[in-house]
């Protein structure tokens, strides 16, 4: 299994090895789901790279259409205004917030 940069990993894909953090702490086991909330662990650890595996249920797996992320995205914007989509925080929240809404579209 080929080793996959954080930045590129999405919810929903599977962990293909133990993930530790400070200390030995195993917070990702391999196999695992890997959820929001541990890419969001992965970044603020400052694990730049994993192994893991696009879930091979291919029946969950589904694709947004170009379309739809270009509609999300533009009603995203608005809401982010007032910060500046350059700075890295900011632009892995814009992000975040257009996954979970190509996401609540796809249900």
């Amino acid at each position: 299994m080929a080793t996959t940069s954080v930045a590129q990993i999405m919810a929903g894909m599977i962990a293909g090895e133990d993930v530790c953090g400070p200390g030995g702490r195993v917070f990702l086991r391999k196999g695992e789901i890997i959820g929001d909330r541990h890419l969001l662990a992965l970044r603020a650890l400052g694990i730049t790279s994993i192994q893991a595996r696009h879930a091979q249920d291919e029946s969950r797996q589904t694709t947004t259409p170009t379309a739809v992320l270009q509609e999300l995205h533009s009603g995203l914007v608005p809401r982010f205004r007032h910060n500046d989509l350059g700075h890295p925080a900011v632009k892995e929240l814009f992000r975040i917030a257009l996954l979970r809404q190509a996401r609540a579209r796809l249900r």
